[in-house]
């Protein structure tokens, strides 16, 4: 049996914007800027793959490769929501040793 990767992209996308806007509702019920983070970088990272997915074969090599880069803005987000929620500085920079 062989899957069908539009079908698999379809899910992946809902599955992720569910959750998203799932975080983004308890973040700001519960005040927590973490969730409200971790939300907002499930919600970029499904308009990514749905854009991604539907329109790859007719966009430019540069349009493609700009939603390439929001998916990682979307990882680099989901890594700034984890240091906010562990309570470490987001924007403190270790000396090199």
């Amino acid at each position: 049996m062989s899957l069908d990767s539009i079908t698999l992209y379809f899910v992946a996308t809902m599955v992720a914007a569910l959750l998203g806007a799932m975080l983004l509702f308890f973040g700001r019920q519960q005040h927590s800027a973490a969730l409200n983070w971790w939300g907002t970088a499930y919600l970029v990272g499904a308009a990514a793959v749905a854009l991604w997915s539907l329109a790859s074969g007719a966009l430019g090599e540069m349009l493609s490769l700009a939603l390439n880069a929001v998916g990682f803005l979307a990882c680099g987000m989901v890594w700034n929501a984890a240091r906010i929620f562990h309570g470490t500085s987001t924007t403190a920079h270790q000396p090199c040793a």
